[in-house]
């Protein structure tokens, strides 16, 4: 089932509540910083994971 666009004032409004989420030329941003390259990697695994459910 397709899913709804939202609209730039419910991206905002939820945004509210994600500390460090921003909307930039269209797209959401976050961004991660780890200690290492092993911390780094863990983190996309797990990433992966959850994309993959």
């Amino acid at each position: 089932m397709a899913r709804k666009k939202l609209s730039s004032e419910e991206i905002e409004n939820a945004l509210f509540d994600l500390p460090g989420w921003k909307t930039e030329n269209n797209n959401l941003n976050k961004r991660f910083e780890f200690k290492n390259f092993a911390e780094s990697l863990a983190f996309v695994n797990q990433v992966g994971a959850i994309a993959e459910t």
